[in-house]
């Protein structure tokens, strides 16, 4: 639970330290703060790890294979890293830039879980 405070304090540090070094935006408030996303970003994303964990844990109690669950973190993988790039894109100014992201963070996303609807599909035939 602390570990939500400290990120938050470096967040609201690196948004006042961008805010009264200039009051125009310049490469230094940028860089402020991506350097302050790419921390926090690692901090949360060490913080995956117990979850995967998990989510294996229950994975190997069930018995559901490698091929089911495989799509799905290559999914949250995909969905966190093309959110993060796509807002420290928009942070810099480029809308532009953080718009296709998005859109590219989309179309992997789904070409990641195609092998699961893949095999949705074949089980729907063969109830057919």
């Amino acid at each position: 639970m602390d570990m939500i405070f400290r990120l938050s304090a470096l967040a609201l540090l690196a948004a006042f330290a961008s805010v009264f070094i200039t009051p125009a935006k310049t490469a230094v408030t940028v860089c402020i703060g991506v350097a302050a996303s790419v921390v926090i970003a690692v901090f949360a994303f060490e913080q995956l790890s117990p979850i995967f964990d998990f989510i294996r844990e229950l994975q190997g109690l069930s018995g559901v294979a490698d091929k089911t669950v495989l799509p799905l973190f290559k999914v949250v993988g995909i969905s966190l890293v093309s959110k993060i790039t796509s807002d420290i894109c928009a942070d810099a100014g480029e809308k532009g830039l953080a718009s296709k992201m998005d859109i590219a963070g989309s179309v992997l996303a789904v070409a990641a879980v195609l092998p699961l609807l893949t095999l949705a599909l074949e089980l729907v035939k063969g109830l057919l």
